[in-house]
């Protein structure tokens, strides 16, 4: 309908220009009211008097590390070294398996990189190097990744369904510092 004289139609066109303009306001608050959601942890940290838990936390993949993953894991290993009261540290995996290596899908998708490789070794050397005593707590697949997190723990205690392996070798991939780490601990034959 239109208005009865080009007043009215000039009102009705500017209240539909102030709709549209609180609309547009609006919009905004909207979307970030939904993004701030806390992000989801993958490493989770526990800290208990001397004894901190870190529990790699992504079981619907066999917590197979995606970049998110290895950010937290350096904050959690960051975090650890700055604490002095923590003395011993249990390394463990959520649902049946301890860590199954980099996610192959983030990988092929182009997600994870060679940063998200060099930050994953540095927390890996960081653990390496700090005096506090690490033991990694081994279910199911402990493979590539999941498996040098493990070699660079103290003590490994295994359940009787671990795997553990390399499958970049059968690839004739090179996994970082695994073979440098693996004949350390158990011999070049046995490696």
């Amino acid at each position: 309908m239109r208005g009865c004289c080009a007043r009215c139609t000039a009102a009705r066109a500017r209240r539909g220009a102030d709709r549209a303009r609180r609309r547009r306001r609006r919009a905004p608050r909207a979307v970030a009211r939904v993004s701030a959601r806390p992000p989801v942890n993958t490493v989770r940290l526990a800290v208990d008097g001397p004894l901190a838990r870190i529990t790699l936390d992504r079981p619907r993949v066999l917590n197979a590390g995606n970049a998110q993953w290895v950010r937290e894991l350096g904050d959690v290993v960051a975090r650890i070294e700055r604490a002095p009261d923590v003395r011993v540290v249990v390394l463990r995996g959520a649902g049946r398996a301890f860590c199954t290596g980099v996610d192959l899908d983030a990988l092929a998708s182009g997600a994870f990189g060679l940063d998200d490789f060099v930050a994953w070794e540095d927390a890996m050397v960081a653990i390496e190097r700090m005096d506090r005593l690490f033991v990694a707590g081994l279910n199911g697949h402990c493979l590539g990744g999941g498996l040098q997190l493990a070699l660079v723990c103290d003590y490994r205690l295994a359940s009787a369904d671990a795997r553990l392996g390399l499958p970049a070798v059968k690839e004739c991939l090179i996994p970082s510092m695994a073979l440098y780490r693996l004949p350390r601990l158990i011999g070049a034959a046995r490696a």
